[in-house]
């Protein structure tokens, strides 16, 4: 256990924490505690698990992230949820920063690179990618495998990926032959793959801005770059059943009205009988 751990671990009121946690106890309140040492009480409790932390506003949570790192000595260990960009305006172009950034850390926090995350309020109260979705959808290549290059151009399109000659951002990828560029929107540079035929001869990192290889490496994974992703086929059938439905509730109304049209008509053909008889039994006759 390190300094900050164990030192925090001493304190009185952290055994009375540590027994709640450990009985079931819930819900415990830690009051009087300044923002470093609300860092260092999470630190401590990740020896427990995995935390989810929900702070006032995006700052806080950063900022909360940051100590922790620190004392972690990591980058990773804790990562902040940023809130969804709202535009309910047109706008001619928008940045999915934020979403990649959403992703990227519900993607560590999947796969146990992390063991905080910090959110605001307003983040954990928007809608978010299913875990299982995010799981299904997460991509692992490795060195020595093998890649259908036509599978693998269908998965990224349907992951949120858009096709381009040269990558140059995330959530980008190009194929060119037996060369394959992809930039995962959770890295932070964009990975080559060669291939010889159907076989992955090697992976590695490139610069963006000069295309060339950089550090080679064993494997890499490629998260989803949208937040919401739809399966084709089975929005197909959807949209299918869909027509149907709205073709019966058509076919229905216009029996209705057609029905209605026919007893409205019916009783107006008789009134207008009823009407002329009683003219004509009522009627004066007149002898020229």
């Amino acid at each position: 256990m390190d300094f900050f751990k164990r030192t925090f671990a001493e304190l009185d009121g952290w055994k009375n924490i540590e027994n709640c946690i450990d009985t079931g106890m819930s819900p415990v309140c830690a009051a009087g505690l300044s923002h470093i040492h609300k860092a260092q009480l999470l630190y401590t409790l990740s020896e427990k698990g995995k935390i989810v932390v929900v702070a006032d506003t995006e700052a806080e949570a950063k900022k909360l992230c940051d100590d922790i790192n620190m004392m972690a000595q990591e980058n990773r260990f804790a990562l902040p949820f940023p809130s969804r960009e709202m535009v309910f305006t047109y706008a001619e172009g928008m940045s999915r920063d934020y979403e990649h950034k959403r992703i990227e850390a519900l993607s560590a926090f999947l796969g146990g690179e992390c063991r905080i995350l910090a959110a605001s309020a307003e983040a954990v109260m928007q809608p978010a990618i299913p875990p299982k979705v995010l799981s299904d959808y997460t991509l692992t290549i490795k060195s020595g495998g093998t890649l259908d290059l036509a599978a693998f151009r269908k998965k990224l399109v349907d992951m949120g990926y858009v096709r381009s000659e040269k990558v140059e951002g995330p959530s980008q990828f190009s194929v060119r032959g037996a060369i394959a560029d992809i930039f995962p929107v959770q890295s932070e540079l964009p990975v080559r793959i060669e291939l010889w035929g159907d076989d992955i001869d090697s992976i590695s990192y490139f610069d963006p801005e000069t295309q060339r290889r950089t550090d080679g490496i064993d494997e890499f994974m490629i998260a989803p770059a949208v937040e919401t992703i739809t399966d084709r086929e089975l929005l197909a059938e959807k949209i299918e059943k869909l027509i149907k439905w709205v073709l019966v509730i058509t076919v229905t109304i216009f029996s209705a009205v057609t029905s209605l049209q026919t007893v409205v008509t019916s009783n107006t053909d008789a009134l207008a009988m009823k009407g002329a008889r009683l003219m004509v039994s009522t009627a004066v006759p007149i002898v020229g």
